[in-house]
């Protein structure tokens, strides 16, 4: 995969100096926004010191990097990425403690790298990475606001926020104390893909994420960069403004490699979402979902399994068409979003039926192992899970 990235700060309409900081590496494929906050007006010192400090941590990780190529295993520079936020907090933490002048500086981060068709996401404050994939867009990033904190848990109504400015307000940063939890996410890039990183200033004038994609259509991404700077500033410039494009290649030389199939579920997250049990998920969640997924397939005539087999997990149809049969006789069929094996997510479970491949068909695998690990690293997510699979019990359940 080709990757290639360009990016545009401005001070904007109000501000007197410009506290954003951003980094493009196309040599190494990382790419950073950082927005600084408090300090008496050091956030330009905060951001500057955070990103370079990032960079040259992940620069540096040649194990880490050698590591993954030797195992193949992504989460290797998964905790590459959140180290090296971390050592940007500490060395912004440790600055501010030293120079009374730069008490209270902090910064946001958002950082991306990219490995061959992956990408790694790490992320702490309120810039953002959005995705751009089939004229849809995606937000990768969760905000790390007290007014995204007082949505979640109901605390206060959308007015109460809005007087309070708690979507202004951080409740995490880099630097503010000496380490911080990253959000990191690990997701599949397609050739064609394009990502926007940036900070507030650009994406508080966006009443619908759909608004990016007329300004990213032109060739020239110095041109697109420009839009989204006007874009910002006709909306009020009341911030910095902030904005990396992203754009994804994939060289011919290496389509012949490329899972036509996995591109095809990538472009189309419908398949995963319209089942009861992974309904109403953002990007981040369906990602993380996917990153748990195998792909199983059978021919036409294939046994899947037979009655009283043990099922490990949740089955969702892909491809093709599935029979049901008790003794001899069909009694149903499961096509492409229908599931079976949804209790074996968590008890013992064993099928009811024999299922059998009526045609040449794919299934979507979780196995209860992997489900219950995501469960327990991501508890949030693991309770939101919960209430769906309560909810499919309504459903009929195979």
């Amino acid at each position: 995969m080709r990757i290639e990235g360009i990016g545009l700060s401005d001070t904007g309409l109000k501000r007197a100096r410009n506290e954003d900081y951003i980094l493009t590496d196309n040599e190494l494929n990382f790419y950073v926004v950082c927005d600084g906050v408090g300090g008496g007006g050091n956030g330009d010192v905060a951001s500057k010191l955070a990103a370079e400090a990032c960079h040259n941590y992940v620069k540096n990780g040649e194990t880490f990097f050698n590591d993954f190529y030797k195992t193949g295993n992504i989460k290797i520079l998964e905790d590459l990425l959140r180290n090296a936020l971390n050592e940007a907090c500490h060395d912004v933490y440790s600055a501010a403690h030293k120079n009374h002048k730069l008490t209270g500086m902090a910064s946001t981060m958002t950082a991306v790298l990219f490995v061959n068709d992956r990408a790694i996401l790490g992320h702490v404050g309120d810039s953002r990475l959005y995705l751009i994939r089939n004229n849809q867009v995606y937000v990768v990033t969760e905000d790390h606001t007290l007014g995204r904190e007082a949505r979640e848990t109901h605390a206060m109504s959308e007015e109460e926020i809005k007087r309070n400015k708690l979507d202004h307000i951080l409740n995490r940063s880099i630097g503010y104390f000496k380490s911080v939890e990253v959000d990191t996410l690990i997701f599949d890039i397609l050739p064609g893909d394009e990502l926007i990183l940036c900070s507030d200033g650009f994406h508080n004038y966006l009443r619908s994420p759909v608004q990016i994609i007329p300004m990213i259509e032109h060739e020239e991404a110095n041109t697109c960069l420009s839009e989204m700077m006007q874009f910002a500033i006709n909306g009020g410039g009341s911030d910095n403004i902030s904005v990396i494009l992203i754009r994804t290649k994939l060289e011919e030389s290496l389509y012949m490699g490329f899972d036509s199939g996995k591109a095809e579920l990538l472009n189309d997250f419908s398949i995963i979402s319209k089942t009861q049990m992974f309904k109403d998920l953002n990007f981040i969640r369906l990602n993380r979902i996917l990153n748990v997924c195998e792909m199983k397939d059978f021919s036409a005539g294939d046994t899947i399994a037979t009655k009283e087999d043990r099922l490990e997990g949740i089955y969702i149809v892909y491809h093709g068409e599935i029979e049901l049969y008790r003794e001899s006789n069909c009694v149903g069929s499961l096509q492409k979003g229908d599931t079976f094996g949804r209790p074996a997510l968590m008890i013992d479970y064993f099928a009811q039926q024999s299922f059998i491949a009526k045609d040449d068909t794919t299934l979507l695998f979780i196995s209860s192992l992997n489900f219950r690990r995501l469960c327990h690293n991501h508890p949030k997510f693991g309770v939101k899970l919960l209430e769906n699979f309560i909810h499919s019990l309504t459903d009929r359940i195979y």
